[in-house]
């Protein structure tokens, strides 16, 4: 799990890049509410859908 700061560099790269949380919801089916728990530092997700918003966030 990444920390509190990882998640809020990784929160501004998204903002640099004009990616939104929808858009990292429609990639993990999950609500645009979850996506900002987890940026929030409220919930934790499973690696392998941090990994996928890494990845995501990488390639745009």
């Amino acid at each position: 799990m990444k920390t509190y700061k990882e998640r809020c560099q990784l929160l501004m790269e998204m903002k640099l890049k004009k990616i939104k949380a929808k858009d990292l919801a429609e990639l993990l089916g999950c609500s645009k509410s979850w996506i900002s728990q987890y940026f929030n530092n409220k919930v934790d997700i499973p690696k392998e859908s941090e990994g996928k918003i890494v990845a995501y966030v990488e390639s745009k």
